[in-house]
């Protein structure tokens, strides 16, 4: 790392650069990116998905959330990087340390190919006060990164009809409606799930991610797609541009910019567009800013898709299951690792015809690695399962129909107090928010305290979001709404009917074991009271919880009531698809918890 590091300084002294910031990002502002694009990771040793690092001449700084400081602390610890703690999650800080840290006619270096508009713009607001210059340059790490990545090229593939409920030339001319009414003539954006979702193509150049590299141009005659040609079959290019799809080399964009009308007024979304793609719009061109009218489109899923969604979930709540029946029957006996969850959790879904690959890394942490809410194992850190405490598994699958994401944490032997106290807490938090009703136009972010306040009450507190958006099959985050007050919270996005979201409050107790449980659910109609129309939310996520690990006397008449109806739920859903042993087990794990001589 700090021979990388050397190499990175070197260059800027040639180039005169004062400091040089290093985002976590590709030219898509992807929050998952090809081997190619994690130059941060190359150059400081630090893997999270979240961070901005910045290089200077005598200093070298990593800025994430604390999601990752334990993981960023570990991984840097025998570099010259210091981690930089980010008070709040996705915060641009590092923009003012910077402002105050340079000295005036100093110059700060950007690649202008994987820097967003919005985080360039902060950073020539903050700069201009003090006379410092940000430069925009091309990517310069192949000078000096000697076994880089290639860009990745893999084959694109349609998403057929009958999942995705509505054709990309509906889709393209929903976008161009929205391109109209604001009085635009033409959309780019490069966003990857929402170019697979437009055009209902998928890919796999990001790991768990099937998505392909590309760009999109749409104007009222257009829809123009960049991307490597090689990775479609001459079928699905003859198909593509019999629909109207005009196809493009990936590495033409900039070329197809420049040639835009002069006063062009185009449609951008500067969260999610580079400062190359700026740039090299016409002098004239008049930019609108507004959020990808993807976004909010693919948020609301259609009939077919929710459909989908919850045929995968009865896919994934099988894999769980028999995942918890191996667990259990073998815990004790056999040696079990965290990467042997890993491992077998994925050996259970890919018995199902419908699943692809898993949705993410799957988090699997034992005892204190629990309480890092991104850790994955590997060969270093991989504890074995010793009888006792807390076994933490995050892990969701890509299916055909639908995207998961599933948290639960099962009893490896020995509970305490503590553990059992903390688990029952968690799942408060989950059916509190789980069984919330509101009004049609509540902001998502308005009903993040709802699953906080059981934590609190208990005096605790976590410092992750409650929830995000889940794509269909498409990127496990997807915005645009998220349960939370993090930066990169969108304040004005409501809850809406047909958006799909999760719900994961946790608690983690540093050095101890963490607890975290995840569901994901449905946004639906409610009823109308009094002409004011009300949502709620429908779960749709299928596993049963560890009824060990459960204080009922901490529970309500009305909690109990929900877990019961839960487990019934699951019951029904899933055991015409088990055996007679995994029926008679998920009979007894999901079996009625009897409360009334409790509140009697």
């Amino acid at each position: 790392m700090n021979k990388n590091l050397e190499s990175l300084r070197m260059l800027m002294s040639e180039n005169n650069w004062d400091a040089v910031v290093i985002p976590v990002t590709d030219p898509h502002m992807s929050e998952y990116i090809p081997e190619r694009w994690k130059s941060l990771s190359w150059v400081s040793g630090f893997t999270g998905s979240a961070g901005n690092g910045i290089v200077m001449m005598d200093f070298a700084g990593v800025w994430t959330d604390s999601r990752y400081f334990i993981q960023a602390e570990e991984q840097m610890q025998n570099t010259d990087f210091d981690l930089m703690k980010l008070r709040v999650q996705h915060a641009p800080e590092y923009v003012e340390w910077l402002a105050d840290t340079l000295p005036e006619g100093s110059t700060v270096a950007v690649v202008c190919s994987t820097m967003g508009i919005n985080i360039y713009q902060l950073f020539e607001n903050a700069f201009s006060a003090k006379g410092i210059k940000i430069e925009s340059v091309p990517d310069f790490w192949d000078s000096i990164w000697n076994e880089r990545a290639e860009i990745p090229a893999n084959t694109i593939f349609e998403h057929e009809l009958k999942y995705t409920g509505k054709s990309r030339t509906e889709k393209i001319n929903d976008i161009r409606s929205i391109i109209s009414e604001k009085e635009c003539e033409a959309h780019i954006f490069s966003t990857l799930d929402d170019i697979a979702w437009t055009l209902n193509l998928r890919g796999s150049d990001i790991n768990c991610n099937p998505v392909f590299l590309s760009h999109l141009f749409i104007d009222q005659e257009r829809a123009v797609l960049f991307t490597n040609l090689s990775c479609l079959t001459a079928k699905l290019k003859n198909k593509l541009e019999i629909e109207g799809v005009v196809l493009m080399e990936y590495n033409l964009l900039i070329t197809f910019v420049l040639t835009l009308k002069e006063d062009i007024k185009i449609l951008l979304d500067t969260r999610k567009t580079t400062v190359s793609l700026l740039k090299a719009l016409p002098e004239n061109a008049r930019v609108m800013n507004v959020m990808n009218p993807a976004i909010g489109l693919k948020a609301i899923k259609n009939e077919t898709e929710i459909s989908y969604f919850k045929k995968s979930m009865e896919m994934d709540g099988v894999s769980m299951v028999k995942f918890s029946i191996w667990l259990e029957e073998n815990k004790g006996k056999s040696k079990i690792t965290e990467q042997t969850v890993v491992d077998k959790i994925l050996e259970f879904r890919q018995i199902h015809s419908e699943f692809v690959e898993p949705s993410f890394s799957t988090i699997a942490g034992y005892k204190a690695h629990g309480a890092l809410p991104h850790y994955s194992p590997n060969p270093e850190s991989d504890l074995e399962l010793d009888g006792t405490s807390l076994l933490l598994l995050d892990s969701g699958g890509q299916y055909f129909g639908g995207t998961t994401d599933i948290t639960r944490v099962f009893s490896i032997g020995n509970i305490t107090e503590d553990e059992r106290s903390d688990y029952t807490t968690v799942l408060k938090s989950l059916i509190a928010l789980s069984v919330v009703r509101f009004p049609k136009g509540t902001s998502a972010i308005s009903l993040d305290v709802i699953a906080r306040k059981p934590i609190w009450d208990a005096g605790k507190h976590y410092a992750h979001g409650t929830g995000h958006g889940v794509g269909y099959f498409l990127n496990v985050h997807e915005g645009p709404q998220a349960f939370g007050t993090g930066a990169n919270a969108i304040i004005t996005t409501t809850m809406d009917e047909g958006m799909v979201t999760t719900i994961e409050p946790g608690i983690y107790n540093k050095g101890r074991f963490g607890v975290r449980l995840e569901n994901v659910i449905v946004t639906v109609a409610d009823q109308k009271i009094n002409d004011l129309e009300f949502l709620k939310f429908e779960t749709i996520t299928l596993c049963p919880f560890e009824a060990e690990l459960i204080d009922e006397s901490k529970m309500t008449k009305e909690e109990l009531t929900w877990l019961n109806e839960y487990h019934a739920m699951v019951f029904e859903k899933l055991s015409p698809f088990m055996t007679d042993a995994e029926k008679s087990w998920l009979e007894n794990k999901t079996k009625i918890i009897s409360f009334e001589n409790q509140f009697c």
